[in-house]
Order: structure tokens, then C-alpha cells, then sequence
């Protein structure tokens, strides 16, 4: 992984709870991503991964749960170019600390550090709940253009896709998954050069694009081919948000269901029999603390992506979900209609989309008690 800089602090919670120095280092990857690493003596090595700040006024909040309670975090504002300010809270006692800029901090191991330590979860569990009418309301009309447009043709035909087709569904979803994932490199920065549309993407991008233009792609190639698919915005709590992620969901005629399908990490996930998940299904499994695991060949940019590593990303943004009602090649680009999925006890006021709190609605296909 490589990193912009690196800073060390040493925090005093021996004045919280009778611990020697605990060694804190923060490696951070750009303006938005930060790896933080506590050395608890008792403990070994905390690993936080990644953490994204939430905008660039609010600080940077991480939490650990040790045994004798919470320890809350806050970096004010960012880290900079020489020092910055740390605020370490314990049981309502707080200290300042320091962080200092250094050059060669200790190696990074992931597999040495006990990352299921970590204790991110309270927004997803206070966000938990949407509605479940006991009817279905019908104010949303979702439409998928299957094949019968000619930029479908033309995708398929400009890049020899036939063979993607297979006569198993959730096969031909993960050639599809699999052939995006190796054609375009993903890039948060990339923004979009031509048409909000795959083959403008695939000609203008020069091989790299964000996770909107990787899933963009993969579901109107999903289209094409003659499946079901949406692209979805997976949205953190806070609004306005600086960071959230885009992934593909497509229906399986064959299973009679969502399936999960993320491009820029090549991933999808399967339950403990075997049978892939939707997006709603895997934040519940979040929620209830199910077992579930990762396809083999998840990568990013070629990076081997782990369970954990995966879910501590996923966890803040799976509070709201965007789409828009009609999917068709550039629906992006030319929709009218966009709808976001919001919990029950959330507030937000959208002036350009519709906003709804009904499961159901969002999610029609979808197996939802």
C-alpha cells in the first residue's frame, strides 16, 4: 500500500485506566484515508482499517473498545504537514496530545494485528430499521432496458462480450464482474470525461475510473447481456458526505434474488452454504453478526481485499441507498427520477429526488419480512 506520510503519537491513558504509553501511528493514504494503528502493551497492535474522514471541517473520530471501557479518539481537524492536535477521551477525562510527522514508522502487518477489536458498528445499529408496509405502495416504477437498445449492442459487439453469456446467470455475473474489474483500474479521483454511459467510459477513461464509473459499467453491461441490474449508491449518514461508494446489484432469475456485486473490488458475497448475497442481506448480516465470507479472486487494483478490511470500509455506508427509478444505457447521465432509501428515524430533506423510508418499495423482488 503506499502512503502520503506517516505521524507518531504518544498517548497518556495511564491517566485514564492505569496502562503504561500506548504508541499511536497514523498512515495516511491521501486527504481522505488514514490507517490507524494503536500499540496497547496488553493488548498488541490495533489495527483501524482504513479510517475516512468525514469532511474536511468536522475532526477525525475513531474508537477502540478495550475492557474497561471506551476509548474515543478525535483528530483536529487533519493531519498536516508538521504536528497536529489529538484529543484523546476516556470515562469524560480528556487530553491533548500531539501528533509528530516521522519518516520510517514500524512495517504494517495486517495479519498481526487484531483487527476484530475494532468497534465501529453504533451508526449502522442506530440506523438499523426501515420501514415494511404491510402493502406494497406503488409510487415507483422501476424499468431495466434489456438489450434492446444500440448502445447495448454496441458494447457488447466493440469489445466481443458474447462469450460473457453463459447459461447460468450468476456465472455470466461473475464473468462480467471479473472482465470490468480487469478493464478499468479504480480511481476515486477519476471523474467522469465524456457521457455517464459504459462505452463512453471505456473509450475516454484511458483504463481507470471511480467506483461510479466501474459499477455504472458493469451494470449496463449486465443490460445488455439480458440481466436485470442497478447501479447503487451506498451512503453514510452525513450530509453533505465527502466519501461513499457505488456498487452494482443484478437479479438472478435462476436464485430468485438481489445478488451483491461490487467491480471495484472484483467482490461479491456468499453465506455459509454457498448462496451470494444482496446488498440488504449483507448489512444485515452485518447487523446480526452472521457468518459470511468473500469470494477467492476479490482484489483492488490487484490488492488482495480481506473480510475485515472490507466490512470496516462498508460499515459507514450503509445507512442510505440511491438509484434511479429507470435503468438504461446513460441513465446516469439522463435520468429525471432518483430515489434514496432512508432509515425510519433519519431526517433529510432532498430537493432533487424522491425520498422513501419503504423497504419494500426500494427493494420490490427482494424477500423482506
Amino acid at each position: 500500500m503506499d502512503y502520503e506520510g506517516f505521524w507518531r503519537a504518544e498517548l497518556p491513558l495511564g491517566l485514564f485506566m492505569g496502562l503504561t504509553t500506548v504508541s499511536l501511528y497514523i498512515y495516511r493514504r491521501n486527504s481522505k484515508v488514514y490507517q490507524i494503528v494503536l500499540n496497547f502493551p496488553e493488548m498488541g497492535s490495533l489495527c483501524f482499517s482504513p479510517i475516512w474522514q468525514r469532511n474536511t471541517v468536522d475532526a477525525l473520530i475513531f474508537h477502540v473498545r478495550h475492557a474497561q471501557g471506551d476509548i474515543q479518539f478525535r483528530l483536529l481537524p487533519s493531519v498536516d504537514e508538521g504536528t497536529a492536535p489529538l484529543q484523546v477521551e476516556y470515562d469524560r477525562i480528556k487530553a491533548c496530545v500531539c501528533c509528530t510527522k516521522i519518516s520510517a514508522p514500524p512495517p504494517l502487518d495486517p495479519d498481526k494485528v487484531l483487527l476484530e477489536s475494532v468497534w465501529r458498528y453504533e451508526i449502522l445499529r442506530r440506523y438499523a430499521v426501515y420501514a415494511v408496509p404491510a402493502r406494497l405502495p406503488y409510487s415507483i416504477e422501476w424499468s431495466y432496458e434489456i438489450k434492446s437498445n444500440p448502445l447495448s449492442e454496441k458494447l457488447i459487439s466493440a469489445y466481443d462480450l458474447y462469450h460473457l453469456s453463459t447459461g447460468n446467470d450468476f456465472n455470466t455475473m461473475r464473468l462480467c464482474l471479473s472482465w470490468v474489474n480487469e478493464h478499468l483500474r479504480h480511481d476515486g479521483t477519476q471523474t467522469f470525461l465524456g457521457i455517464r454511459e459504459a462505452n463512453s467510459i471505456l473509450s475516454t477513461h484511458t483504463g481507470k475510473a471511480s467506483c461510479r464509473g466501474l459499477a455504472i459499467v458493469l451494470c449496463e453491461l449486465l443490460l445488455a447481456l439480458g440481466i436485470k441490474s442497478r447501479f447503487i449508491a451506498c451512503l453514510p449518514e452525513e450530509v453533505p458526505y465527502d466519501e461513499c461508494h457505488v456498487v452494482c446489484v443484478a437479479y438472478s432469475d435462476d436464485l430468485k434474488k438481489w445478488i451483491l456485486l461490487d467491480p471495484t473490488n472484483n467482490l461479491y458475497i456468499l453465506d455459509s452454504g454457498g448462496t451470494p448475497l444482496s446488498l440488504m442481506e449483507f448489512r444485515n448480516a452485518l447487523l446480526c453478526n452472521d457468518d459470511f465470507y468473500l469470494n477467492q479472486d476479490t482484489n483492488w487494483n490487484g490488492r488482495r481485499i480481506g473480510k475485515t478490511q472490507y466490512c470496516d470500509y462498508m460499515i459507514k455506508n450503509l445507512v442510505r441507498f440511491d438509484a434511479v427509478e429507470a435503468y438504461y444505457p446513460g441513465c446516469d447521465q439522463y435520468s429525471t427520477k432518483r430515489i434514496t432509501l432512508i432509515p425510519t428515524n433519519y431526517t433529510t430533506t432532498v430537493p432533487d429526488r424522491m425520498i422513501t423510508d419503504d423497504i419494500r418499495s426500494f427493494w420490490p423482488e427482494e424477500n423482506i419480512q
